[in-house]
């Protein structure tokens, strides 16, 4: 009985002992573990100490960077107003000088308008003597070369314009002749349509026109003699009155006085109601022969 219970005091006291054995072998361990746990706290606590100390000196690199950038926009800004002073200080004078070329330009650009108005006076005054010139010369190659007198109405009666030749392109071209000054051209083509043309309407206008250019030469017998044939040779055409008094006008001219009155007594009684030439007719005869001139008028 004794044995047995030494042999249980035995084993409870190898229990406590292992279990106390075990107990400070966990203790050990722990304090192991805290004293590396703590080694890492003080390596992490190095390095973050070692990484804050570089970002504060490149936060200082990068203050003292940004001073010098500072002070260099600085002193950039305050070379560059000194500058713009200076050149605004040299600008002043060219801006003067600009200001006077500009008013200088603007009263050139006034003397030339006012010129080119001169010059275009002068132009318009040259064409006008020009025109007429052209007119003298015109009037003198019709009294050193005449053209000749138109043929007798009977000679010009034909037998048709000939092939491929048109009246009415004749006439238009003779007009077109005839306004720009060329009356000897003029006079030619318009006594082609007289001749060829004896049944168109412009014919009697061709004619007329002969007459117009016989009194522009100063030739006053053709002009009458073509008036003439405006009213004998052709039927009534819109230039007949017109022509019966141009034919009084024209004797008048040419000194051939009781011819003239004859012929304006004609274009009196042949025309009493052309209010165009009337007038005249009456004043021309009065100046011819007062009392022979107004036989006629005062029996209507």
């Amino acid at each position: 009985m004794r044995h047995t219970g030494t042999l249980v005091l035995a084993a409870w006291a190898s229990a406590a002992l292992l279990a106390g054995q075990s107990q400070r072998d966990q203790i050990v361990s722990l304090q192991r573990d805290v004293a590396q746990l703590e080694e890492q706290v003080k390596q992490l606590q190095k390095s973050q100490d070692e990484k804050l100390e570089a970002l504060q000196k490149l936060v200082q690199q990068s203050l003292d960077a940004s001073n010098k950038a500072s002070a260099a926009s600085s002193n950039l800004q305050q070379s560059l107003a000194a500058s713009l002073a200076d050149q605004l200080k040299k600008l002043d004078p060219l801006t003067n000088q600009i200001v006077d070329i500009r008013t200088k330009a603007n009263q050139a650009s006034e003397d030339t308008g006012a010129l080119r108005e001169t010059v275009a006076d002068l132009a318009r005054r040259v064409n006008a003597m020009d025109s007429k010139l052209g007119d003298i010369l015109t009037q003198l190659q019709l009294l050193t070369h005449p053209p000749a007198p138109p043929p007798p109405a009977n000679a010009a009666a034909g037998g048709g314009a000939p092939l491929g030749f048109s009246c009415s392109s004749a006439f238009q071209s003779a007009r077109s002749e005839y306004t720009g000054g060329n009356d000897t051209l003029a006079m030619q083509q318009f006594m082609d349509v007289v001749k060829n043309c004896q049944g168109d309407a412009n014919a009697p206008l061709s004619m007329y026109y002969v007459g117009m250019i016989y009194d522009k030469s100063g030739d006053y017998d053709n002009a009458a003699q073509a008036f003439d044939r405006v009213v004998e040779q052709f039927s009534e055409n819109p230039k007949t009155c017109e022509s019966r008094y141009r034919k009084g006008d024209e004797l008048k001219k040419a000194g051939r006085k009781q011819e003239a009155v004859a012929a304006l007594n004609d274009y009196i009684k042949a025309c009493p109601g052309d209010t165009d030439h009337l007038a005249d007719a009456r004043k021309d005869l009065r100046s011819l022969s007062p009392p022979a001139a107004l036989r006629s008028t005062k029996k209507k």
